[in-house]
């Protein structure tokens, strides 16, 4: 099994449970509900499912940048899946709840605002636009469509950074050259 599929199926997964989680009650309510707000109600299960999957590939992403050698990457991603524990289990209009959300976001927007910037990519600049894109996008409906926009670009900028970190596989005992590509993340 190659390097970061686990975390492609937990990605998928809560793609998946994020549009069962639209596809009951009114679908305009449920856009702008931001993400802890499906842990209540009658559909709670799902709420909470989209939690797990998200807790899912943070731990996920942080063994495989531990075994790629990206301690301080794992550093951070470990950071971020203590806050992203912590959001999940407070009650979503407490404080502490929201501190930690916000910390959260910027937490990893910063992270691959840091890899782009580090490698030179030409994407930093596109990635710095990417919040204000999202409100655009979103034709100013709503924060919670907002931060599930924002949420969706950064696990599919974490898929990203796997399969970068994949290019560098071993291959017959010795390790294949990374190729450098500014295409991708970092």
């Amino acid at each position: 099994m190659k390097k970061g599929i686990t975390v492609k199926l937990a990605s998928a997964a809560f793609v998946l449970l994020l549009l069962v989680a639209h596809g009951v009650g009114d679908l305009g309510q449920r856009l702008e509900q931001p993400l802890s707000l499906f842990r209540d109600g009658e559909q709670a299960w799902v709420g909470y499912l989209l939690f797990a999957a998200l807790l899912l590939i943070g731990l996920l992403y942080t063994v495989a940048l531990i075994r790629a050698g990206k301690e301080e990457e794992a550093v951070c991603a470990g950071l971020a899946a203590l806050l992203l524990f912590i959001v999940a289990v407070t009650p979503s209009l407490e404080g502490v709840h929201l501190l930690c959300s916000l910390l959260l976001l910027m937490l990893l927007f910063g992270h691959y605002w840091r890899l782009l910037r580090e490698s030179g990519s030409p994407w930093l600049i596109p990635h710095s636009l990417a919040p204000f894109v999202l409100v655009l996008v979103s034709g100013y409906h709503s924060y919670g469509l907002w931060q599930k926009g924002l949420i969706l670009y950064i696990v599919v900028l974490a898929n990203i950074r796997l399969y970068q970190l994949g290019q560098g596989e071993r291959v017959g005992g010795c390790r294949r050259p990374r190729r450098k590509c500014s295409t991708v993340v970092g």
